[in-house]
Order: structure tokens, then sequence, then C-alpha cells
């Protein structure tokens, strides 16, 4: 169990990545809660990160492998 809270931590810390200053963020975070539909909510962060460069998009690869991490299925392993 102790990997399955540390994976959902990193995932959502990896979900909080975003391009901006502070001032960003809190027009970021508003924005991203006035939106009800989580469809909807996935198309504001794509368009927010859109327009950056393959070398400094590192808020669309974090979202990737945050969502990579919150879908991974807690594996065990046996001690022996």
């Amino acid at each position: 169990m102790r990997g399955l809270k540390k994976r959902k931590q990193v995932s959502a810390a990896l979900f909080s990545f975003m391009l901006g200053d502070y001032e960003d963020r809190r027009r970021y975070e508003a924005a991203r809660k006035a939106v009800m539909d989580p469809e909807k909510e996935e198309e504001f962060i794509n368009e927010w990160q859109d327009g950056h460069s393959s070398l400094n998009d590192i808020g669309t690869y974090a979202h990737a492998l945050g969502k990579k991490l919150a879908e991974r299925k807690e594996t065990t392993t046996k001690k022996q």
C-alpha cells in the first residue's frame, strides 16, 4: 500500500505542473475550478500548454507521466 500512496502523491504533483509565473498560477487554478466538465478541463489544460516547443513543454510531459502513474495498478512482490 505504501507504493500506491507515494505513486498517487507523485502523480498529483506532476498534474500541478504548468507554465507561467505566480499570477498565471492564480488565473490557471481559478479557471480550472470554474470548469465543471472533465473533458473541457482537459481541453483547457491542453490549450494552456499549447504553443511551447517539445524542448520546453514540461507541463504536457509531466501531465502525461502523472496520468500513467495514476492509472498504473498496484503490483506486489513477495519477500522471500
